[in-house]
């Protein structure tokens, strides 16, 4: 994993999550990207580095696969200058891979020394494979063309690769590079190495396969070079015959087949696929409700008395907002419908309409689309504002807690104070609940303000409108009126608030004033 993006979908500014260890080169690109992204979004990206702990870098763990890769070719020329190119005797191709084995060891030992990252049991099994893996080819072709097949294995094993070091990831490289050389020897080593793909297991195991595969494959090039020989072929110094000309041939076009059909195959399944975002659907929207042309107030009066639709049967006390895709969010108090066959009262409800169509927003069980706290409190909404997001809008909904009395009376209850309840709604989709928070403990006191009971945007700044009144239910009273502001992205946040003292605005809550008395012959 080189990088996280957490996408706060409540403000403009996101978190982007950098992995300490990736290389430079691909950490400068993907910055760069996530940025252009970001901006071509009107959003900013926050970087953040990420400690990976012991993990090597990145560009340690590119290092080691390829002083791995090369040691294991050093040893394979360097046992061939002594013992001569092949060998067809079981004891010296034993003697030699043990070899490999031991040279794979004090490479492991070496980088262990160099990088702490390195000193995990995985790392050191992957150099050593690494190196039995290169050094096992590269007797594989030897056995087949002689010295010359030390050249070509040098070509494959270290020299194509080697683009892997000059741009430091493969991630970096064009198609199909990025692919292939991804599942070089070196490559396998580096993905094993780096630890990105320790939370995919299959990442993880087209590594090993790899490494496993190519060492497999050089093994049984061996033995098959070993035993198919010429009739009658002289044997050389080392006790083994030369293999036919055709038979070189034949064994040669087998095996270049194999290889690119394993390249190949490992390139295709470990091609990146995209995975669907697995988000948890909060809302759904029933069928839409035709409403016909809207003309004039009888036909806003026809709306009102639509029965399209079981799940929105009333509702009292509604307010709506505009939406950027054309379309408009209403809210409402207590409202009637029916579930499952029963008549049935919710806190509030939501409808979503649009040229022709009316549809209810329910969430599943049928229940308030602010769903009410476990204590049966529920929310009754005031007033809604909206904020456009490229793509989506934001939608707060103030609301007021209450809560019903022991009475059983149309006006059995209580309010206990203010809420704010939080949709995302993607252009032309259904409004999802991000959160609803509860400002202030719960307190019935009609003094305290009802923040919420209107909201606009103006600008960069929310205003937010609470009103209050005097507590004797005796004395005929109006509503105060008092004013704060904050802005849109931290409106939940009621610590952010600015509050209007009568001169300026302050971040002490006590020192607002009201704008309008509660004088019921003032305010009415």
């Amino acid at each position: 994993m080189i990088a996280v993006v957490v996408l706060d979908i409540e403000s403009s500014r996101d978190d982007i999550y950098v992995s300490s260890t990736a290389h430079p080169n691909v950490r400068d690109a993907v910055i760069a990207a996530l940025q252009e992204i970001e901006a071509r979004f009107g959003r900013t990206g926050r970087v953040v580095p990420v400690d990976r702990g012991h993990t090597p870098t990145d560009r340690a763990a590119l290092e080691a696969s390829f002083v791995a890769a090369v040691a294991g070719f050093c040893a394979v020329l360097l046992v061939s200058l002594g013992w001569g190119p092949y060998s067809r005797d079981r004891r010296r191709e034993l003697l030699r891979v043990a070899v490999l084995g031991c040279v794979g060891v004090l490479v492991a030992a070496a980088m262990v020394a160099f990088s702490n990252g390195l000193a995990s049991p995985r790392a050191i099994a992957t150099l050593i494979g690494v190196t039995v893996a290169v050094g096992l080819v590269a007797l594989a072709f030897e056995a087949i063309f002689g010295w010359p097949g030390l050249a070509l294995a040098l070509v494959l094993s270290l020299v194509l690769p080697s683009p892997l070091l000059l741009v430091g990831d493969p991630v970096l490289l064009s198609s199909p590079w990025s692919s292939v050389l991804r599942w070089s020897i070196p490559g396998a080593g580096f993905e094993m190495l780096s630890g990105r793909q320790s939370g995919s297991a299959e990442w993880w195991f087209l590594s090993l396969a790899v490494l496993g595969a190519t060492s497999a494959l050089a093994a049984m090039v061996l033995w098959v070079t070993r035993h198919r020989v010429a009739p009658h072929a002289e044997p050389t110094s080392s006790g083994a015959a030369p293999l036919h000309k055709a038979d070189r041939i034949r064994l040669a076009s087998s095996v270049s087949v194999i290889v690119a059909l394993t390249v190949s195959c490992l390139s295709v399944a470990a091609a990146p696929r995209p995975s669907p975002l697995n988000l948890a659907r909060l809302t759904v929207s029933t069928e839409c409700a035709a409403t016909g042309t809207i003309r004039n107030v009888a036909d806003l009066n026809r709306v009102t008395r639509l029965r399209g639709t079981t799940a929105f049967k009333g509702g009292d006390v509604g307010v709506s907002a505009p939406l950027q895709d054309g379309r408009r969010l209403w809210l409402f108090g207590d409202t009637l419908r029916t579930v499952s066959g029963a008549e049935s009262l919710v806190r509030n409800s939501m409808l979503v309409s649009e040229s022709g169509c009316l549809a209810v927003v329910i969430p599943d069980g049928g229940g308030a689309v602010i769903p009410s706290r476990s204590d049966g409190t529920g929310y009754w909404p005031m007033s809604i504002i909206t904020v456009e997001r490229a793509g989506y809008d934001l939608v707060d909904v103030f609301a007021q807690r209450v809560r019903s009395t022991t009475g059983g009376g149309i006006f059995d209850f209580e309010i206990l104070g203010p809420a704010i309840a939080r949709y995302v709604v993607p252009a032309g989709e259904t409004p999802q609940l991000l959160s609803v928070r509860d400002l202030g403990d719960d307190l019935v006191d009609t003094t305290a303000p009802m923040w919420g009971a209107a909201a606009v945007v103006r600008g960069r700044w929310a205003y937010i409108y609470g009103t209050s009144r005097r507590n004797n239910p005796t004395e005929i009273s109006g509503f105060a009126l008092q004013l704060a502001r904050a802005r849109p992205d931290s409106l939940a946040d009621q610590a952010t608030w600015q509050y209007w003292d009568g001169s300026t605005w302050s971040a002490q809550a006590d020192s607002s004033v009201e704008l309008i008395g509660s004088d019921p012959y003032a305010s009415g």
